[in-house]
């Protein structure tokens, strides 16, 4: 049997060594990659943690501006009621009307607490929540949900500037509303002031309709906010089920 040259052999064993060392390197660069994929994971949940916990107190503060304005919508179906069953009667005390006409002294806006989800969606976070169906619903919230509020409160308060100039005739504001007033709870300080006898108020059709329409848009803003109040409630109780979890 031949024997294997020197050099033969010598190469060989470098073969050996530089397959070793590359198998070497590639175990390291595997290991690597599988630490910092680790690493993203890890920091991929924390982000997620850290933006369904915004999310659920941003969803608590919307649930309770949205109670109020529920509660708002109701007020003005109220009085709208109130002026439909009364219009033909000439015998009602000035300051009964005065009290029942005080919720239309008041408009609000919706604006919604979106801020983390505003923030989440421009840093890319939105998409890091890793349950396809909380994702869903996240985004079905503030791009569906919110928008819907947000909508029929700029119809609401386009008809609210017609029916407040067109009783400007009839009462006397004590405080004028302003984009600043208007966002609060003034109703209570604002009594108008009756310039005209409730006969000639009542007569007026269009003052009338007004007041119909803003009935109206005030039993539907609060329909339309159970809904969403609902959807808020759901949403919240999937996050902290999901944090829990």
């Amino acid at each position: 049997m031949k024997k294997a040259l020197p050099h033969m052999n010598i190469a060989r064993a470098d073969w050996f060594r530089l397959g070793s060392q590359f198998l070497v390197i590639i175990a390291g660069i595997t290991v690597s990659l599988a630490a910092d994929r680790w690493r993203q994971g890890i920091e991929d949940r924390e982000t997620e943690r850290t933006l369904l916990s915004g999310l659920e107190m941003d969803l608590k503060s919307d649930a309770e501006e949205l109670e109020l304005l529920a509660n708002f919508g109701r007020r003005w179906d109220e009085t709208a009621q109130w002026v439909n069953h009364n219009e033909n009667r000439p015998d009602i005390p000035k300051d009964s009307i005065s009290i029942m006409f005080q919720p239309f002294g008041l408009t609000t806006f919706y604006a919604g607490t979106r801020a983390t989800y505003s923030s989440g969606i421009s840093a890319g976070e939105v998409s890091m929540i890793l349950e396809d169906s909380l994702r869903t619903a996240v985004i079905n919230y503030y791009e569906v949900e919110q928008p819907s509020v947000i909508r029929y409160f700029t119809l609401v308060f386009d008809n609210w500037r017609k029916w407040y100039n067109v009783s400007a005739r009839y009462l006397n504001w004590t405080i004028l509303p302003s984009d600043t007033t208007m966002r609060r709870a003034i109703a209570r300080t604002n009594l108008p002031e009756l310039r005209e006898p409730w006969e000639t108020i009542s007569s007026d059709a269009t003052l009338m309709g007004h007041i119909d329409i803003s009935g109206m848009m005030g039993g539907d803003i609060s329909n339309l906010i159970d809904q969403v109040m609902a959807a808020n409630q759901a949403l919240r109780k999937q996050i902290r089920a999901y944090l829990e979890g």
